[in-house]
């Protein structure tokens, strides 16, 4: 996990235990905001949290999760049932597209150069879209004009095809 990645763990965990949410797993793979993002992150917490039911995630992990809680960082994340980890995904907004994609082309970059993660592209989903996973989870990342959507599962059981799901679902609703 890279250092960014650590610190978006250890800021996911704060919030969720302000929320009264406990996760025992940290994401696997994690977005950064930009700058120009967190203006806006109030504004589209409640957003977030409608790209994607209950019903949808629990069909894609094949396990139980609790309801979306908003964070403070725009971004809804739903908590497995049983504590193990959990689903974190948002939109990331950006001031331009030209950010987006270099936001996006950051991550891809860091990701790949990750020898524990793998990561796949994704055809027929955005500008450009990817995967990654690793051993404590797996994330998807859909380029879309000036935004960024993301999903970030942190479940040692999770593989690429759950994110991508979960990706396609909510880019259904953007």
């Amino acid at each position: 996990m890279t250092g960014t990645s650590k610190l978006l763990a250890v800021a996911i965990i704060l919030g969720l235990a302000a929320a009264g949410c406990t996760v025992s797993g940290a994401p696997g793979t994690a977005r950064t905001p930009a700058p120009a993002a967190t203006a806006t992150a109030n504004a589209t917490s409640s957003h977030s949290c409608s790209l994607l039911s209950r019903t949808q995630v629990r069909a894609a992990l094949g396990a139980p999760v609790g309801p979306g809680t908003a964070l403070a960082s725009g971004d809804c994340v739903c908590r497995l049932a049983d504590g193990a980890g959990g689903v974190d995904f948002g939109i990331t907004p950006y001031s331009s597209a030209a950010q987006a994609r270099q936001s996006f082309g950051q991550t891809e970059s860091i990701d790949e150069a990750d020898s524990a993660m793998t990561v796949t592209k994704i055809s027929g989903l955005g500008q450009q879209a990817m995967a990654a996973t690793d051993n404590l989870g797996a994330e998807a990342l859909v380029l879309t004009g000036s935004r960024v959507f993301g999903v970030d599962i942190s479940w040692p059981q999770t593989t690429a095809p759950m994110a991508v799901t979960l990706a396609r679902d909510a880019f259904l609703h953007m």
